[in-house]
C-alpha cells in the first residue's frame, strides 16, 4: 500500500505544520489540511499506486454516494447535507495521506500528534485542580456566588469527551512507539536517534509522556476513555513481551485508583458539606450520561429499521428523538448504531467494510514487514483501537480535530 512516486518527496511541511497546531488553531489546520489534500490528489508528478486505483478511490467514491442519497432522502435534507461535511473532506485527507506517506512520514505524524498534545495535557491538569475551587470557570468572575458547574477537564475541546477521546488516542500512540523502542533498546544502528537523545533518554521522555497522559486523561473522568486505557495497557504489556511489568503495572494501579477519586471527588465534596449538587451535577454522579445508553441505542435501531436502506439522513437523529425534560442527545453514543439510524445498512456496510479491509491487511501482514516498519504500524494499530473502542460510546468524530487524527 505503500505510494510509488515518480520523484522523491520526502517533506510535506504544510501537513506536519497544520498537524501541530490543529489543537489549537483548528480552522487554519482544517485550511492547511484542505490545500494539502487538494494538492496532493491533482499532483501529477505522483502516481497513484496500485492500491488507490483498485481499491481505495472506489470505495470511497462508492461510499461518499451512499452517504449522499441517503441525504437526499433525509428527514431534514438541509441537517444531513451540513452534518455530511463531516465526512467527505477527511475521504479526501485519507486520499491524499495514501497517495503519499511512507512508513517515515508516518513516523513523522506520530511525533507531531505527541508533541502537539504536551500542552493540551497540561492545560488539562491544571484546569481539573482550578475547576474543583471554581477559580478556573468565567461564570464565578463574573458570579462569585455560582456553583461549581463542571469539574472535568475540557482543555481546548468543548467538552471533556472530546478531550477524552484525543488523549486515549495519543495514549495509543506512545505505548506503541513504547513497544518499538524497548525493543530497539541497547541495539547499535537498529533505532533512529531523534537528535542528541538516546534509546534509554528517549524511553524516558515517552514513559513520562504515558504517565502524564494518563494523569490528563483521568482528570477528564471520561469513563469510555479510563476503560479503554486499561485495555491498551494490558495489549501492550502482551505485545512487548512482559518487558517493563513493573512500570505497567504501576500504571495501571495508580490509573485505577486516580480515576475512583478523581471520578468521586465531587461527591466527597458535598458529603463533606463545601459544595451544593445542581441538578447536572447530580445527573453526572448518578447515571452513567445525561440519558441511559440503553434507552437511546434501542431508539437508533428503532429508527434504523423503520428506514433500512438509506436510513434517516445523517445529523437527523436528534431532529427524531423524543423530547425529554433531561435533554436531547445529538447522536446515538455509537459510531455504528449512528450510522445505521442515519445512514441505512447500506451506509454502514460500505464503510464498515472498506476499514476493515485494511485492518485485515494490517493485522495478516505485521509480521511480514521489516522490524522498524513493524512498530510504526503498531502504533497507528494501538491509536486506532483506542478509538474504535472509545466510539463504542459516543461519537467524537464531530470534532473536525479528532476526525482528522
Amino acid at each position: 500500500m505503500i505510494a510509488e512516486h515518480k520523484i522523491s518527496k520526502t517533506e510535506h511541511p504544510l501537513f506536519y505544520l497544520s498537524l501541530i497546531v490543529l489543537p489549537f488553531f483548528s480552522p487554519l489546520s482544517l485550511v492547511g489540511f484542505l490545500f494539502f489534500s487538494i494538492k496532493t490528489i491533482f499532483d501529477r508528478h505522483i502516481y497513484l499506486n496500485t492500491y488507490l486505483k483498485s481499491v481505495a478511490v472506489p470505495s470511497v467514491l462508492a461510499i461518499s454516494a451512499i452517504f449522499v442519497s441517503s441525504c437526499l432522502t433525509a428527514y431534514n435534507k438541509a441537517e444531513a447535507f451540513t452534518v455530511l461535511f463531516n465526512f467527505l473532506p477527511f475521504f479526501l485527507l485519507f486520499l491524499a495521506g495514501a497517495k503519499i506517506f511512507t512508513p517515515k512520514n508516518l513516523e513523522q505524524a506520530l511525533t507531531c500528534i505527541l508533541i502537539s498534545s504536551i500542552p493540551v495535557i497540561i492545560l488539562a491538569i491544571i484546569e481539573f485542580t482550578f475547576n474543583q475551587y471554581g477559580w478556573y470557570s468565567t461564570d464565578r468572575l463574573i458570579f462569585p456566588n455560582v456553583g461549581i458547574r463542571y469539574p472535568r477537564s475540557s482543555a481546548v475541546f468543548e467538552n471533556s469527551n472530546g478531550l477524552a477521546s484525543y488523549l486515549v488516542t495519543s495514549l495509543g500512540i506512545s505505548l506503541g512507539m513504547l513497544i518499538k523502542y524497548s525493543q530497539y533498546r541497547n541495539k547499535q544502528n537498529a533505532c533512529q536517534i531523534r537528535g542528541s537523545f538516546t534509546d534509554s533518554q528517549l524511553i524516558l521522555l515517552i514513559k513520562t509522556y504515558i504517565c502524564s497522559n494518563l494523569l490528563a486523561l483521568t482528570c477528564t473522568q471520561s469513563r469510555n476513555a479510563f476503560l479503554a486505557a486499561i485495555v491498551l495497557i494490558f495489549i501492550t504489556i502482551i505485545i512487548s513481551k512482559f518487558r517493563n511489568l513493573n512500570f505497567f503495572s504501576s500504571l495501571l494501579v495508580f490509573t485505577v485508583i486516580g480515576f475512583c477519586l478523581l471520578k468521586n471527588i465531587t461527591l466527597m465534596r458535598y458529603i463533606n458539606g463545601e459544595i451544593s449538587l445542581t441538578a447536572s451535577m447530580s445527573r453526572e454522579i448518578l447515571t452513567f450520561a445525561t440519558d441511559s445508553r440503553t434507552k437511546i441505542w434501542k431508539f437508533a435501531i428503532l429508527l434504523g429499521n423503520q428506514r433500512l436502506f438509506l436510513g434517516w439522513g445523517l445529523g437527523n437523529y436528534k431532529l427524531l428523538y423524543p423530547v425529554q425534560s433531561i435533554g436531547t442527545p445529538p447522536h446515538p453514543h455509537n459510531l455504528w448504531l449512528m450510522l445505521f439510524a442515519e445512514t441505512g445498512i447500506m451506509g454502514l456496510a460500505s464503510l464498515n467494510i472498506f476499514v476493515g479491509s485494511i485492518l485485515y491487511q494490517a493485522v495478516r501482514k505485521i509480521h511480514s514487514i521489516e522490524k522498524e516498519k513493524q512498530y510504526v504500524l503498531i502504533s497507528y494499530l494501538m491509536a486506532f483501537l483506542a478509538s474504535i473502542m472509545f466510539h463504542c460510546f459516543d461519537c467524537p468524530l464531530f470534532d473536525a480535530r479528532i476526525n482528522c487524527i
